[in-house]
Parts: C-alpha cells; structure tokens; sequence
C-alpha cells in the first residue's frame, strides 16, 4: 500500500496493516471493566476497640560499658 499526501510517500507492509486492524479490533471487542466500591465511614466513636492490644513505648536500656584491661571495673 503507498499513500502519497503533500509530497511524502508513506510505505505500509501488508503485515502491518493487519496488525493495526488487528490491535483495532482487539480494543474494541475488550469491553472496559467498571470496578467501584464501598466505602463504610464509621465514627470516631463508634468504632468498635480492638481488646487484647497493647501498645507500650520502647523503653532504653543501659548500654553495656567497655572495660579496659588497665582500668579496674567500678
């Protein structure tokens, strides 16, 4: 197939004008998916408590000191 507009020759292959008629059919046989969902907003306050969960801050523990041989332990 040659198209020739203003001056320029536009080569297409057989082949390539089958797989554009081809992606063309795909795109429109492919029925779009329409997905929602639902949200639930509950309030603040009436959210059900989780029981049995703690939550606790790191605490820090004392780093171990290094003692050096020439020094006696305190």
């Amino acid at each position: 197939i040659e198209v020739t507009t203003a001056g320029t020759t536009l080569q297409i292959s057989k082949d390539e004008l089958t797989l554009a008629q081809t992606l063309i059919d795909i795109k429109t046989a492919k029925p779009k998916a329409i997905t929602t969902a639902a949200t639930t907003v509950t309030a603040a306050g009436k959210r059900p408590k989780e029981k049995g969960i703690v939550m606790q801050e790191p605490f820090e523990t004392p780093s171990p000191k290094l003692i050096i041989s020439s020094q006696k332990p305190s």
